[in-house]
């Protein structure tokens, strides 16, 4: 957010992010020593199995660059953006306002009347805010690029369009008759995409779901459904082997990479349980949403 004493506006970078929030917690969202501790019951607010429910969560899940006026509390202009998360603002004595949006676009607008000077592609997302500083009478914007932060991880399909875009962690600096050429997009990977069939039982696979829920659903995304710079369970390797599985979730056998062991939260029983409900989430992914929730090689 930033203020113009110019214009008396304030630029705010909203957001709209749908969610439940429930306070009939149980046990298993209570504080754990491992997982995401947030007093909320975040395993109780997946989405269901309704390819309505996915399309409305992807079409509601936006944002916003608002002008707003606290002398009068009216919005003085707008401009929506296709997804969340987008970057901070920034606005200068030159009736400007800058913005980075999650789906890789950097730009300017006039700071009294919303009009868009400046559109760039930066082949990453951007969150951070911009910032201006001036060397020998020459004035630079500066800002980073990445899909940081936890929305990104544990949106699924609800990413939108952020979901495809490479995750590039870059400074930028530009100055007005700047020659420099950001680099070529590196290549992307096509991920195979097989689910294995499903060998638990619906039991098995809702105590999984609550499980997933509970402790992977931050880093791995609503459903199973990957982001792009996490692996994407629903393709691993380890799926269709149990004692894979458990060397990563309970053995800590990627731990050096960051995926520490689950142990001291889980039991062999659980991470197979995990396991199932991530084997019917990419069969019923691949099945019903195929092109929203497509795997996004890293």
């Amino acid at each position: 957010m930033s203020y113009n004493p110019a214009t008396g506006l304030v630029y705010i970078p909203a957001q709209q992010i749908p969610m439940g929030y429930l306070q009939d917690m149980d046990e298993l969202d209570k504080r754990k020593v491992l997982g995401f501790n947030v007093g909320t019951s975040l395993n109780k607010t997946m989405l269901p199995d309704e390819k309505a429910a996915f399309k409305a969560a992807i079409a509601a899940t936006t944002g916003r660059l608002v002008a707003f006026d606290p002398r009068s509390g009216k919005v003085a202009w707008g401009v929506d953006h296709p997804a969340a998360w987008n970057g901070g603002t920034m606005t200068t004595a030159g009736n400007l306002v800058f913005q980075g949006t999650s789906t890789g676009r950097f730009r300017a607008y006039a700071a009294d009347t919303g009009r868009q000077l400046l559109d760039l592609d930066m082949q990453s997302g951007i969150v951070s805010a911009p910032s201006t500083f001036r060397v020998n009478g020459v004035q630079y914007v500066a800002f980073q690029t990445s899909k940081g932060g936890a929305f990104p991880l544990v949106a699924g399909v609800a990413g939108g369009a952020t979901r495809k875009l490479p995750n590039i962690p870059r400074l930028v600096v530009l100055k007005l008759g700047g020659t420099v050429q950001l680099p070529a997009l590196p290549g992307t990977t096509t991920l195979a995409w097989n689910p294995p069939p499903q060998f638990g039982t619906a039991a098995q696979v809702a105590t999984g779901k609550a499980l997933f829920g509970r402790y992977c659903m931050i880093c791995h995304g609503d459903s199973a459904i990957g982001n792009g710079f996490t692996p994407d369970l629903r393709v691993s390797g380890t799926l269709t082997n149990a004692d894979a599985w458990k060397a990563v979730t309970i053995d800590g056998a990627l731990k050096d990479r960051g995926m520490v062991s689950f142990a001291r939260v889980l039991t062999p029983a659980d991470a197979e349980a995990i396991r199932a409900y991530v084997i019917d989430r990419s069969n019923w992914t691949r099945a019903n949403l195929p092109d929203a929730s497509q795997p996004v090689g890293r």
